[in-house]
């Protein structure tokens, strides 16, 4: 039934905090109403699947608890990809969680956070909520590469 059952969506905007992991986005935001409608109904039937993400930015994007709820109602099975940096910003996607949320906790070593316990703590303050809620919540911890003499947890 499904050849090929993941799509991702990676709808371009501006991002506040550039990391090093995530390539510097200018395009500016608009409405995707329509854009998502669009692809929804064409990928019906083909796949399973739909990955929101932007290089770990994708709540950036204001309508992405409607592009989540739309992805549901169409049938599809919405799959986020965060870096986690935004998540105590954006309380509204509580009530528009996707079926999985990944969070790569590799930001701090990436952005020179000077409080890297403080994020840790709002992500796990989200992903406790979320996975309270119902949604499978995948935490990586990853830096090959990185900052490893700042890891600190």
């Amino acid at each position: 039934m499904y050849d090929n059952p993941m799509l991702s969506w990676n709808h371009k905007r501006l991002q506040p905090q550039l990391c090093v992991f995530s390539q510097d986005y200018t395009q500016e935001t608009h409405d995707d109403s329509g854009g998502i409608d669009t692809l929804t109904t064409h990928l019906t039937g083909a796949v399973k699947f739909l990955y929101f993400h932007l290089m770990g930015k994708p709540f950036l994007h204001p309508q992405l608890p409607q592009f989540i709820h739309k992805a549901r109602n169409k049938g599809f099975i919405p799959v986020v990809t965060s870096n986690g940096t935004l998540l105590s910003q954006r309380s509204d996607m509580l009530d528009a969680l996707p079926h999985k949320l990944q969070i790569s906790l590799h930001s701090h070593e990436g952005n020179n956070t000077d409080n890297p316990q403080q994020y840790i703590d709002e992500v796990m303050t989200f992903a406790q909520e979320a996975a309270r809620r119902g949604c499978i919540v995948v935490l990586r911890l990853w830096n090959e590469g990185g900052h490893s003499q700042m890891n600190v947890f």
